[in-house]
Parts: C-alpha cells; sequence; structure tokens
C-alpha cells in the first residue's frame, strides 16, 4: 500500500510540474528589469522600454541611445515594432522620458504609437473587467491620457491594456525568394543570369501558413564598400495561395567599371528571406536613334536567351504598337501588359491581361467595378445582416478600398474598429465575423463560381472587406504571344504578314469577356500595317538612286542654261 501511494504521490508531482510548464508556455507580457531578462524568456521579445517597474515613463524601444534599462517583455511575436504589421499598444507623448495614453482613444493626442507585431489589435477596459480569452493582459495605466505606466496589478492604476494576440502572423513561414521573368512568378531566373537594363523581373517569395499576411520588399546592389538599397515599383503587396510578387525594371549604374548585381529581402513580420542567386543587369547597347528597331522581332539579331537579351527590355518600346497591330481589341496599358519576349528562338510580341479597378469588369480580388456589380444593386444594403436600409456603392478606382462594396451610407450598424470580430459601420467582415457569408461563398460575387473566400486583414488597404483573389472562376488572367512571318517588301507602303499564337495562363470559360480574344490567339490570322518609315522601300534601291541622280543633274542643268539665255 505504501508503494501505491509513493507511485500516487510521484504521477501527481509530474501533473503538477507538467502543468507549470504549460503555464509557462502561455502567451504573456512582463515588466523586466534588463533586456538580458527579457532574453532569458523562450520567445522573449522587448516590445518598449519603461523607466522603472511601477509609475513609469516610456520610452520607444527604437530610440538610441536607450535611456531606460527596464523593458516591457512579450514571449510570443517577431518582435517588429513596425505599426502597419502589428496592433498599436499605447500612444507616447515623446520618443522618450515620455507619458502614454490608451490605443482607442478616437482623436489621439501623441504621435508616437507603440506597436508589436504579436498583437492584433489592443483596447483599454477598465481594470475590474477581464480580458477576453483570445486577448492577453498587458500594462495598465493611471488615466486614458498623459498618464504613468504600471505592471499588471488588480489594486494598481484603473485603466488597462488587452490585446488580441495575431495567430496568424506568428504562423507565417517564408520559404524560398527568388527572380523570375513571369508575371505570374512561375519560373525562377537560374544563377549567374544576367538581364539589360529596362527588363522587367519580378521578386517572388513562398511562404506557408502566411495567409494574406502583407511583405515589404527591399533590392540591394552588392556592393564591395556597403550595399545600396533600390526600392521596387510596388511595396507592401500581400500573399496569395502561399506566393507573393512584385515588379521591378531592372536599372543599370556604373558599379566601378562593372555591371551591378542585385539580390532582394522579403520582410515579414515575422521573418525575412534573402533572394537565392544574384541578378545581373547590363547595360543596352542599341541606340534607338540609329539600329531599326521597329518591331519585337528586331531584337533577334542582338542575341540573348530566353533569360534575358535585348529583347525583353524593349529598349525602343515597339511592343505596345507591335501587339496592337495584330490584336486591335487589345489596348495595352493599365490593364493590359504588352511586351517582347523570347518564342521558339525569336522576339516576338505578347500580351497579358492583369486586370485592375476600372475597367468594369470584376477581377480577381475586387466585389465590384464600377458600373458592374453582379447582382447586387444600390438597394441591397441589408444583403449584410447587421444594415437594414440605406445606399449601397462600390468604392471607386484610386480610392484605398477601390472595387469593394461601400456601405458607409447604408443604415444601421455600430461604430467600431477592424479587428474586433465584429461587423461594425463601413465594414462587411471583421476577422471571424463574416455576417451570412462563409468562405464558401465566392459565387455570391457573380463572376466567380469557386474557391476560397477571405476577408481583408487589420491594417490591410482594404481591411475589413471581402478577398476574392482566391477565388475561382472569375474573368481568365492569361495572354498570348505572337510570331510573326512575312515575305512582303513594303513595295506598296503596308506590310501584310501572317501569326501564329500561343496563349499562357488561365484559359478564360465562353462567358469570360477574354474567351474570343483567346480564340483568336489559337487560331491565328493575317494581318496589315504601315510599313516603318525607315523601311527601304524598292524605289530607293539601286537603280531609284541612279534614277533619282539623273533627275537632279537634269534639273540642275537646266537651271544653269536659263540663267545663261539671261
Amino acid at each position: 500500500m505504501r508503494l501505491k501511494g509513493e507511485l500516487l504521490f510521484i504521477c501527481l508531482l509530474l501533473l503538477v510540474v507538467l502543468s507549470l510548464g504549460n503555464v509557462s508556455s502561455e502567451a504573456s507580457c512582463s515588466i523586466e528589469t534588463s533586456e538580458a531578462d527579457c532574453d532569458a524568456i523562450t520567445n522573449g521579445k522587448v516590445v518598449m522600454r519603461l523607466s522603472d517597474s511601477s509609475n513609469a515613463h516610456g520610452e520607444m524601444k527604437t530610440y538610441t541611445p536607450a535611456n531606460y534599462e527596464h523593458v516591457l517583455c512579450c514571449n510570443f511575436g517577431a518582435g517588429s515594432s513596425a505599426c502597419p504589421l502589428g496592433g498599436k499598444l499605447v500612444g507616447l507623448s515623446s520618443e522618450t522620458n515620455a507619458h502614454a495614453e490608451v490605443p482607442d482613444l478616437v482623436t489621439p493626442n501623441y504621435l508616437n504609437d507603440v506597436c508589436y507585431d504579436g498583437f492584433d489589435y489592443c483596447s483599454s477596459v477598465d481594470v475590474g473587467i477581464p480580458c477576453l480569452t483570445e486577448e492577453v493582459e498587458v500594462l495598465q495605466l493611471a488615466l486614458i491620457t498623459n498618464s504613468h505606466l504600471g505592471p499588471l496589478d488588480p489594486t494598481g492604476y484603473p485603466q488597462k491594456i488587452c490585446c488580441k494576440i495575431d495567430e496568424t502572423i506568428t504562423q507565417c513561414t517564408l520559404d524560398d525568394a527568388y527572380w523570375s521573368l513571369n508575371y505570374l512568378g512561375i519560373d525562377k531566373i537560374p544563377e549567374d543570369t544576367s538581364v539589360v537594363e529596362g527588363t522587367s523581373v519580378y521578386l517572388v517569395v513562398d511562404g506557408t501558413d502566411c495567409g494574406t499576411n502583407p511583405i515589404t520588399f527591399e533590392i540591394f546592389e552588392e556592393s564591395s564598400g556597403s550595399d545600396e538599397t533600390r526600392q521596387p515599383s510596388s511595396p507592401n503587396p500581400s500573399f496569395l495561395l502561399g506566393k507573393v510578387m512584385t515588379g521591378w525594371d531592372a536599372a543599370w549604374f556604373d558599379d566601378s567599371g562593372a555591371d551591378p548585381k542585385y539580390y532582394f529581402d522579403g520582410i515579414t513580420a515575422l521573418d525575412t528571406i534573402q533572394s537565392e542567386f544574384l541578378l545581373g543587369v547590363t547595360e543596352s547597347e542599341i541606340d534607338c536613334g540609329v539600329d531599326i528597331i521597329d518591331f519585337c522581332s528586331d531584337y533577334t539579331s542582338y542575341g540573348g536567351s530566353p533569360d534575358g537579351g535585348e529583347c525583353p527590355a524593349d529598349t525602343c518600346g515597339v511592343a505596345d504598337a507591335d501587339v496592337e497591330d495584330t490584336f486591335e481589341e487589345v489596348d495595352c496599358g493599365e490593364f493590359y501588359e504588352c511586351k517582347c519576349g523570347w518564342n521558339a528562338g525569336v522576339c516576338a510580341p505578347d500580351w497579358n491581361y492583369i486586370g485592375g479597378c476600372g475597367n468594369d469588369v470584376i477581377d480577381s480580388g475586387e466585389v465590384c467595378d464600377g458600373t458592374e456589380w453582379g447582382d447586387y444593386t444600390v438597394d441591397d444594403c441589408d444583403e449584410w445582416g447587421y444594415l437594414s436600409g440605406g445606399t449601397l456603392a462600390c468604392y471607386p478606382k484610386g480610392h484605398a478600398k477601390e472595387c469593394q462594396f461601400d456601405v458607409s451610407a447604408c443604415v444601421g450598424g455600430t461604430i467600431g474598429v477592424c479587428g474586433n470580430d465584429e461587423i461594425n459601420r463601413d465594414e462587411t467582415c471583421d476577422g471571424t465575423d463574416w455576417g451570412d457569408y462563409t468562405t464558401n461563398d465566392c459565387g455570391e460575387f457573380d463572376y466567380f463560381s469557386g474557391g476560397v473566400l477571405a476577408c481583408y486583414p487589420k491594417d490591410h488597404a482594404k481591411e475589413c472587406q471581402f478577398n476574392t483573389l482566391a477565388c475561382t472562376g472569375g474573368v481568365g488572367i492569361g495572354g498570348c504571344s505572337i510570331i510573326e512571318e512575312t515575305t512582303d517588301d513594303c513595295d506598296d507602303g503596308f506590310l501584310d504578314y501572317t501569326w501564329t499564337g500561343t496563349w499562357s495562363g488561365v484559359v478564360p470559360s465562353s462567358g469570360d469577356f477574354q474567351f474570343q480574344l483567346y480564340e483568336k490567339c489559337k487560331a491565328g490570322g493575317a494581318a496589315t500595317r504601315e510599313c516603318p518609315a525607315q523601311v527601304q522601300l524598292p524605289f530607293f534601291g539601286f537603280f531609284g538612286v541612279i534614277v533619282s541622280l539623273l533627275v537632279i543633274a537634269l534639273v540642275y542643268v537646266v537651271l544653269i542654261s536659263k540663267g545663261k539665255k539671261k
């Protein structure tokens, strides 16, 4: 019996130890006496600095040199204090030696925001009110503004800050980073590749469990000294189905007599990844004022390969006209990307439909566009259960929430902030609260027939609006590569040619407005264009030159003879 009792005691002791282990691994924040003490905590990250353990002034953790040793430490998140990537904890009156205010004031008094990537959002409550189960208690304040800061203490200051842990951001892992010439980011550019200046290249990052998290790209030119930063054309895109990318026109700079080489970093709240290979950029050798470059095919003689050369750089800017002569339905520019690219060893024009807000077509990522709303009308405010009437609208092109439904003129709802898991006024979804919609409701937005509906997260430009980027069956994102052939010598001033096309990307459905373009691309055809000014017409051949010289001589003789008669 005594042995059984001892075994029972040991089992109970083990359970207690395991329970303590679980408690210690729970998300929590505390004030520590030094940064070293925070580092000693598993996954401990500094959020801000404090002048003392209680009744303290605050200091931004990025302020240098640091004046305070005490730190607010949290055992979750990645440690980033970039406000677009994390929730605001408090506002400070200055960067150091500062008073604080709660994060949810309608009109903030202080401009120095203390943010943390582990927080989805933060709010202030009375010290006697418990935080929600998905929230963690972080700090206490004496007042809602112009306040000192203190630790968690039921008998301490009357205001406390509760923050929801951002579980999505803490899960994201960056797996791969590479350069690509493909606008879908499918093909990697191999090692030791160089492209000609002006070539459109793409920065691609693959990630796991990244949801729609934003990412920042930074391009660096490798240098023997300090590497120089070159900014890409469209920073801060969001992940879609595990991939995120942005474009950049490769730039050439004289690097001490050598061609520059570039790498890039992809930066999220949790992680940073560097591109696998360097990308070289060479200076263009074409002089568009001297060299005869009128069509994409004219670049073929300047060498290159599917990974580079003068062709994809389109130094002389001929792709738009080359494409539009064959596909008059395509208007190169905002919604169509036209360029020169290698096709079966020939530099050929190609176009891709990339869509975008403002074309009266509901493209991927949109729920309405101009006059195109699918099955919705201005009277459909009540499609969102919390609204009871008013006028539905569509945010116009150029608005931060462009091509999303605007419910600001609808009646009903409560005032709140994005990120509180409650659909408030001006929102169509919020976190886990989607009203009557689910992830299976892509088909509610007309053009789409399947896929996964999502909700843009807090701090996204389109926060708390529906996200159709992962929906399927909508307008196809695809294009056509064109190979042109001719034996015409332009003797009549016009060039007759035949062409064949190769479709790439998503095959549009029969109801898609792109379907006719897809059919035309597959069928190929014939076309006529005006001969370029540089083409040597037959009149200016060898015999034409002789005749011209004889005519000029004859005119000269006539003029001389008339002069003698006078």
